[in-house]
C-alpha cells in the first residue's frame, strides 16, 4: 500500500479493489481521527452491502450513520447538447447524491442530484474527451465511499451550423500524438463530405439539404490512423418548399396556402407580406396552411419556408393574392335637393375594378349604380322616403361587405294648400294637408308684384301668416322641409288683404255754422267709408263713398278726434291716424274791469268759455285808439291808456280753429293828466331809482309811486323837486307816477313813466339732451326786462361753446360726446349785465364704442368687449347679415354676449352706448364671420413606408355647413433647426390626410377649417417624431471570433440594434445606445444595424464587403430617385371648367399607387410651373383662383412607397374670362 503523502491514489482494500482519486480520500477521512481511519483501511471491505458503518462503529462509536454506496452507476452522452446524463440505484441513508467526473487532462466536474433523486448532469464537458464518473451518497453528516467507477467519451462539438450556407463547423479535444485529423460525413444515400486540419477544428461544406449525416473522426500521429468512430449524427437545412400555392375564399376571407413537401422538414412556416408593410404567418406540420384574419384590400406576397427546429430553409418562390377589398369606409350621402337626384361619396381604395351600388325603399322603389368612381349620383328618387342605401366593392375576384347608409330622399310638398283673411289682425291663416318625408312646413306669402314676403313654419298642418301689408293681393304657396331638403312649393292660392287706412287725412271747421267736414285721398282699393268723431263716451259719424263727409250740428267748446276707416267686402281697415279739431269757443261770460291809475291800465276778469285755448281783450276809446291783451288765464291787464279818455271792453274766446263771438261790453273812463312829464334814472345794480319832476303851483308835497309788474308798490314824497323810491328789485317793470296827493287817481298827476331795471340772474335754468344732433337746448325762466341772453358751456375736455338769444332758451349742437359741460346764463338788458346763474351740468351723447370681437365657434357665440364709459348707463350690441338678419345683446357691464349665430354666417358687429336718455353713435361695423371651430380629437398614426413614415391624420368632423380642412405639417429634418419642413394639403372636405414625412423629422400637425364666414383657428397641435433613418457608415472590424461594429449616429434615435441575419429572420445580437458594439460568432456578410425610437424601427443598414473596400447602399437613394422596382401605369388624365377661376381635374385610379404626384403649369412660353400638388386617395381635384382666360396644362404621376409611374401627356384647359 502507498503512503498518503506521495501518492494522488489510495489502494483501498474492497471488493471492488477501486483506486481512489486522493480528494475523495481525503473527504472521506474527514469523518473522524486518523488512527481508526487508517485501520480501517487496512481492513479489507466484506460482504456486497459496500456499507462501512458496521465496520466502523466498533472503533468509532461517536460517527453517525453513512450512506451505503451508490450503485450501478451509468452515463449517458446528449449529443446534441454535449451533456453526460449520470444515473444509478438508490442507497440508504442518503440525502443527496454528487457525481464527480474527471479525464486525464484533469478536466474535473461534478453535479449533485436535486435531493434524494437518482440522476444529474455533468456540463461544460471537453468534446472528444475520455472522462472517469463515480457517485458519492451524502447524509446528514457522513458520505458513503465513492460507487464503482463508470466511463464514457464525450463527442465531438459542433461549434456552429450555418443553415444559409449549408456547413458544419466541427471542435474536438487534442488527441496526445496526433498531428492531424480527418472529420467524414455520409448519409444513407451515399452522400459524403469531409474535412481535414492540423488544429482541433475543421468545417464540413456544401451539405445537401434535408439530410440526416453521420461524422466520423479519425486521428493521425504520423504513423497510424486511429480507427473510425461515428461521434455524432447531425440533419442539414430542410429543402426549400416548392410550388406553393394561394387560394382566397371570397365568402370568409380565408385565405389557403398548400405547398409540395420539403426534405428534412418538420414544420412549416407561410409568410403574407402586404404591400402596406403588413405581416401575418401561419404555421403547420403538413403541406397546408390557412390565413383566416390578413386584412382586407391590400396584395400580399405569400412564400413557405421549411423548419427541422434548428434550421429553416430560405423563403420558396412568392405568390401575390389579393385579399378581399375593404368595407367601403368615409360614405357620405347627401341629396340634389333640386334635381331629386342622391349623391353618395365614399373613399376610394386602389385595386378596387368597381362598386355597386343598390339603393331601396319601403315602398319598394329601387335605383342600381355601378361604376369604377368614388361617388354616385341616384336619380328619380321618390319623394318622401328612406331609402336604404347598400355601397360593396369589387376587385377582379372578390365582393366586399356591405356598407350601409341610411339617404332620406326630398319631403313630397304638402297638398290641398288653402289660405283665408283673418280681418282684425290682418292676418291670413293658411292650411294644408301633410307630406310624405316633412319634418317641417313652411308657408310663404308673396305679394303679386312681388315686394313683400311674409312666411310661417312649424311641425303642424297650419299657420298663420301675420304682419300682411294692407290692400295688397298676396300668393300663397307652401313647402314641407326635412334636415337637407325643401319640396317644391305647392300650386299658389291668393288672398287679398284689409283695405289700407285712408291716408292724408284733413278736417275743415266752419266755425260759424258748426259744421265739420272731413277729406282724405282717393283709396281704389276700398268700396266705402266711414268716419267717426268722437269726445269722451260720445261720437259723431257719417259715411261716404267718396273722398269727403260732412259731420253737423257740432256744440261750442268741443274737441273732438277724428278717424276714418276703409271698407271692403265686409272688412274694414284699421282706422287712419287719428286728426283733432275742435268747435268754436262758447263766449265768455262774466266779464268786468278795474281802472290802475297808476300804470294808467284796466284790469278785466271773466269766467271760463268752454273750448277755449285763449283769450283776446280788445279796449276801443271814441276816437279808436285801442289797446289790447291776450291771456290763457281769466285776467288780463291792458296796457298803455290814455288820459281822461272813455275805453269800450270785449272779451273774445279763441281756440285753433275757431274764436268765439265777442262776450257783453263794458266801459271804463280813465284819469286826467295834470302835471308834466317826469325822468326817473337808477345804476345797473342799484336798489333805488331817483325820481325827478317839476314843481307846480298849488301843491307842497309831492308823492311819487312805482308800481311794478308784479303789482308790488314803492312809495316814496318830497316837498321838491326829487325823491328816491328804494327797495327796488331786479328784473323789474316799473311804472312811476308822480302825484300831488295820495289820490293817485286826481287830477293833480303826471302822465304814466316806465322803466326797467337791470335783469335778475337767470333762475330755473334747465338742460334738455338733443340725441339727432348730439347737442342741448337750455331754457330758463322769462326775464320781463331782459332783452337777451347768454350762455356758455364749458366741457371738460376745455371745448367752450357760446349761445345768445332773446328768448328764453338756446340750442348748441354738435358737442363732443361724451363729456360733461358746466353751463352758465347771463340776462342783458341795455348796458346792464346780470350776474351769471348757477352753474348746471350737463352730460352729452356717449361717444362711439369702440370695442372687440371674439366669436366662440362652440357656443355659436360672439361677446363684444369694451372700455367702461362713465356717463353710459346701459350698451347695446347688434349683429346683422347682409340679408338684415338681426341678432343683439344689451347689458350694463363692459361685454355683452350674442347667442345663436349661425355657423358659416358673416356678420357686421356694432355696437351703442346710451345713458338712459340718448343713444351714441352706433360704432362702424366690423365684420367677423361665424367661422368653424377647429377640428377637435386630431389623432395621428403612422406607417414605416420605406426610409420615410407616412403620416395619417385624421379628425372629429366639425358641425358646421359646407366645411372644408387644410392640414398643415411643419418640422425640423433630420432634427435640424437650419432643414425646415412646411407641407400643407388642400383643401378637402374629408376628416383625413396622409402625408409622406422623411425619417428623423420631428413633426407638428395641426387642421384648419373653412367655409364661408372664413377659416377657424388651428387645432391644438399635436406632435411627434418619425423612424430614425438608418444608421450609415457601417463598418465591421475583426473577424467572427470577435469584432466591432460601428455606424454614425442618426438623428432622433434613442437606440441601436445589431442583428445577426440568417434564413429565420433576423436574430438580435446587441442593443446600445453607443455608436459601436463587441460581437462574436459573426460574419460581416450577416451583420445589420437598425435605429430606433418611440416611432419605431428603422430599416436596416447592411455591412457590405468586397476587395477590402465596402460597397454604397444605394437603396435609400433609389427610393428618393423615383427610381422604378414593379412599375406603375401612368394614370389617364381629363379636364372640365370647374366653377369661377378654376379647374376640375379627374384620372383614372392606378393599381398600387399609393398617391399621385399633379404639376400645373400655364401654357404660355415660358413655361411657368405653378403648383405641385401631392394627393392621397382621390381620383380627382379642383384647381382654385387661377387667372382668368389663361390656359393651363396638367400631367399626372402615379406614387407608391417603392416607384413612381412616367407622367401622362400634358392635358390643357382654358379658364374662363371671370369668376
Amino acid at each position: 500500500m502507498q503512503n498518503l503523502s506521495n501518492s494522488p491514489v489510495l489502494l483501498l482494500c474492497s471488493p471492488g479493489q477501486a483506486l481512489l482519486p486522493l480528494f475523495l480520500v481525503q473527504k472521506w477521512l474527514d469523518l473522524g481521527n486518523a488512527a481508526p481511519v487508517a485501520h480501517f483501511l487496512h481492513t479489507p471491505v466484506h460482504g456486497g452491502s459496500g456499507c462501512f458503518y458496521s465496520r466502523l462503529s466498533p472503533l468509532l462509536p461517536q460517527v453517525p450513520q453513512v450512506p451505503c454506496v451508490p450503485t450501478d452507476v451509468s452515463v449517458v452522452m446528449d449529443c446534441d447538447t454535449a451533456e453526460a446524463h449520470v444515473s444509478w440505484n438508490a442507497s440508504n441513508g442518503a440525502m443527496y447524491y454528487t457525481a464527480y467526473a474527471w479525464s486525464p487532462t484533469f478536466d474535473f466536474l461534478s453535479c449533485t442530484s436535486n435531493g434524494p433523486v437518482t440522476n444529474c448532469i455533468l456540463s461544460n464537458l471537453t468534446c472528444g474527451d475520455d472522462y472517469t464518473v463515480q457517485v458519492v451518497a451524502d447524509g446528514h453528516e457522513c458520505s458513503s465511499l465513492p460507487s464503482q467507477a463508470a466511463h464514457f467519451r464525450t463527442v465531438i462539438r459542433v461549434t456552429h451550423l450555418d443553415c444559409n450556407t449549408s456547413s458544419i463547423q466541427l471542435q474536438w479535444t487534442q488527441i496526445e500524438g496526433s498531428i492531424s485529423y480527418t472529420a467524414e460525413a455520409s448519409t444513407p444515400g451515399g452522400l459524403i463530405s469531409n474535412c481535414s486540419s492540423n488544429n482541433t477544428h475543421c468545417e464540413l461544406r456544401g451539405l445537401t439539404c434535408g439530410q440526416t449525416y453521420s461524422v466520423r473522426m479519425i486521428s493521425y500521429d504520423g504513423v497510424c490512423h486511429s480507427t473510425e468512430r461515428t461521434a455524432l449524427h447531425v440533419a442539414s437545412a430542410p429543402c426549400v418548399p416548392d410550388q406553393p400555392e394561394a387560394n382566397l375564399n371570397c365568402g370568409s376571407g380565408v385565405i389557403d396556402v398548400s405547398w409540395q413537401p420539403s426534405r428534412g422538414a418538420v414544420v412549416y412556416t407561410a409568410v403574407a407580406q402586404g404591400n402596406g408593410g403588413f405581416a401575418s404567418t401561419c404555421s403547420s406540420n403538413s403541406t397546408v396552411c390557412e390565413f383566416p384574419d390578413l386584412l382586407c384590400g391590400l396584395t400580399y406576397s405569400i412564400s413557405v419556408t421549411a423548419s427541422d427546429n434548428v434550421c429553416t430553409s430560405a423563403q420558396s418562390h412568392s405568390v401575390l393574392l389579393d385579399t378581399v377589398p375593404c368595407q367601403p369606409q368615409g360614405i357620405v350621402g347627401e341629396m340634389e335637393c333640386g334635381s331629386h337626384m342622391g349623391v353618395v361619396s365614399w373613399k376610394h381604395e386602389t385595386a378596387i375594378v368597381s362598386y355597386l351600388v343598390h339603393a331601396s325603399s319601403s315602398y319598394g322603389d329601387e335605383i342600381r349604380w355601378d361604376g369604377p368612381t368614388n361617388s354616385c349620383r341616384l336619380p328619380n328618387m321618390h319623394c318622401g322616403q328612406a331609402y336604404n342605401v347598400t355601397i360593396t366593392a369589387q376587385d377582379s375576384q372578390c365582393d366586399s361587405q356591405s356598407a350601409f347608409l341610411e339617404l332620406h330622399s326630398v319631403p313630397c310638398p304638402p297638398t290641398n294648400v288653402q289660405a283665408s283673411l283673418i280681418c282684425p289682425s290682418n292676418s291670413a291663416a293658411v292650411t294644408w294637408q301633410s307630406a310624405s318625408g316633412a319634418l317641417l312646413y313652411k308657408a310663404v306669402g308673396i305679394t303679386v308684384d312681388g315686394t313683400h314676403m311674409v312666411y310661417c313654419n312649424g311641425s303642424e298642418t297650419h299657420c298663420k301668416l301675420k304682419d300682411l301689408l294692407c290692400g295688397r293681393t298676396y300668393n300663397v304657396s307652401s313647402l314641407s322641409t326635412d334636415h337637407m331638403c325643401s319640396s317644391e312649393e305647392t300650386a299658389f292660392t291668393q288672398v287679398h288683404t284689409a283695405p289700407c287706412p285712408p291716408e292724408a287725412v284733413d278736417v275743415q271747421m266752419d266755425c260759424s255754422s258748426g259744421v265739420l267736414t272731413v277729406t282724405w285721398a282717393a283709396n281704389p282699393d276700398a268700396e266705402s267709408f266711414h268716419v267717426r268723431a268722437t269726445r269722451g263716451g260720445d261720437s259723431l259719424s257719417c259715411n261716404s263713398t267718396a273722398t269727403s263727409c260732412s259731420i253737423r250740428g257740432l256744440p261750442c267748446g268741443s274737441s273732438y278726434s277724428v278717424t276714418v276707416t276703409a271698407g271692403r267686402d265686409g272688412c274694414e281697415s284699421q282706422p287712419s291716424t287719428a286728426v283733432s279739431v275742435s268747435s268754436a269757443p262758447c263766449v265768455p261770460e262774466g266779464e268786468t274791469g278795474n281802472l290802475d291809475c297808476v300804470t294808467n291800465s284796466a284790469w278785466v276778469s271773466w269766467l271760463q268759455a268752454n273750448g277755449a285755448e285763449s283769450y283776446f281783450v280788445l279796449a276801443v276809446d271814441r276816437d279808436g285808439a285801442n289797446s289790447s291783451c291776450s291771456t290763457t288765464a281769466q285776467h288780463c291787464n291792458v296796457p298803455d291808456l290814455l288820459c281822461g279818455a272813455t275805453y269800450t271792453f270785449h272779451v273774445t274766446a279763441v281756440n285753433s280753429f275757431c274764436r268765439s263771438g265777442p262776450s257783453n261790453t263794458f266801459q271804463i273812463q280813465t284819469a286826467p293828466c295834470a302835471l308834466t312829464s317826469i325822468t326817473a334814472d337808477t345804476d345797473c345794480n342799484s336798489s333805488q331809482i331817483k325820481v325827478n319832476w317839476q314843481l307846480n303851483e298849488g301843491s307842497s308835497l309831492y308823492v311819487a309811486t312805482a308800481e311794478g309788474h308784479d303789482q308790488s308798490i314803492l312809495v316814496c314824497n318830497s316837498t321838491g323837486t326829487s325823491c328816491d323810491l328804494t327797495g327796488v328789485k331786479c328784473g323789474m317793470q316799473y311804472t312811476i307816477l308822480v302825484s300831488g296827493s295820495s289820490d293817485k287817481c286826481s287830477s293833480m298827476r303826471s302822465p304814466p313813466h316806465k322803466m326797467n331795471t337791470a335783469p335778475c340772474v337767470p333762475q330755473n335754468v334747465s338742460l334738455e339732451p338733443l340725441c339727432d344732433s348730439s347737442g342741448m337746448k337750455a331754457s330758463w325762466s322769462h326775464s320781463v326786462v331782459a332783452e337777451s341772453y347768454s350762455l356758455v358751456a364749458v366741457g371738460g375736455d376745455g371745448d367752450v361753446r357760446t349761445c345768445t338769444s332773446t328768448t328764453n332758451n338756446c340750442t348748441m349742437s354738435h358737442l363732443h360726446c361724451g363729456q360733461l359741460y358746466n353751463v352758465s346764463i347771463t340776462a342783458l338788458a341795455g348796458n346792464c349785465v346780470s350776474l351769471a346763474s348757477q352753474q348746471v351740468t350737463f352730460h352729452t351723447v356717449p361717444c362711439e364704442v369702440d370695442f372687440s370681437v371674439a366669436v366662440q365657434c362652440n357656443t355659436r357665440t360672439a361677446t363684444l368687449s369694451w372700455a367702461k364709459n362713465h356717463e353710459s348707463l346701459k350698451y347695446f350690441a347688434v349683429a346683422q347679415t347682409d340679408d338684415g338678419y338681426t341678432l343683439h345683446c344689451d347689458t350694463t357691464g363692459t361685454s355683452c354676449t350674442i347667442q345663436g349665430l349661425i355657423c358659416g354666417t358673416v356678420y357686421n358687429f356694432s355696437a351703442q352706448a346710451s345713458d338712459g336718455t340718448c343713444n351714441g353713435s352706433l360704432s362702424v361695423p366690423v365684420q367677423r364671420g361665424a367661422v368653424p371651430c377647429p377640428p377637435a380629437n386630431v389623432k395621428k398614426r403612422t406607417h414605416l413606408m420605406g426610409i420615410a413614415t407616412l403620416l395619417m391624420t385624421s379628425w372629429s368632423s366639425v358641425s358646421c355647413p359646407n366645411v372644408s380642412y387644410l392640414v398643415q405639417v411643419t418640422g425640423n429634418i433630420q432634427n435640424n433647426p437650419q432643414v425646415l419642413m412646411e407641407v400643407s394639403s388642400y383643401w378637402t372636405d374629408r376628416n383625413f390626410f396622409e402625408f409622406p414625412v422623411p425619417c428623423s423629422t420631428s413633426y407638428n400637425v395641426d387642421i384648419l377649417a373653412q367655409n364661408s364666414a372664413g377659416t377657424s383657428e388651428p387645432s391644438q397641435a399635436i406632435n411627434g417624431i418619425t423612424v430614425p433613418c438608418p444608421p450609415m457608415d457601417v463598418t465591421f472590424t475583426g473577424d467572427n471570433l470577435s469584432a466591432t461594429v460601428a455606424w454614425t449616429s442618426s438623428a432622433l434615435s434613442t437606440e441601436y440594434t445589431v442583428y445577426k441575419l440568417s434564413s429565420e429572420g433576423r436574430v438580435p445580437v446587441c442593443r446600445t445606445s453607443d455608436l459601436s458594439c463587441q460581437v462574436s460568432g459573426l460574419l460581416a456578410s450577416y451583420v445589420a444595424v437598425t435605429a430606433r425610437n418611440s416611432a419605431g424601427e428603422s430599416i436596416v443598414s447592411r455591412v457590405l464587403t468586397g476587395q477590402n473596400r465596402r460597397k454604397r447602399d444605394l437603396r435609400g437613394a433609389k427610393m428618393l430617385a423615383g427610381m422604378t422596382l414593379d412599375e406603375l401605369s401612368v394614370p389617364e388624365v381629363r379636364v372640365a371648367h370647374g366653377e369661377g377661376l378654376s379647374v376640375l381635374v379627374e384620372w383614372s385610379p392606378v393599381r398600387g399607387a399609393m398617391s399621385y404626384t399633379m404639376i400645373l403649369s400655364e401654357d404660355t412660353p415660358p413655361q411657368v410651373m405653378k403648383e405641385v400638388l401631392y394627393i392621397y386617395d382621390q381620383t380627382s381635384a379642383v384647381l382654385r383662383d387661377l387667372k382668368p382666360a389663361t390656359r393651363y396644362c396638367v400631367i399626372l404621376s402615379a406614387k407608391n412607397s417603392n416607384n413612381q409611374s412616367a407622367y401622362s401627356k400634358p392635358v390643357c384647359d382654358t379658364t374662363g374670362v371671370s369668376g
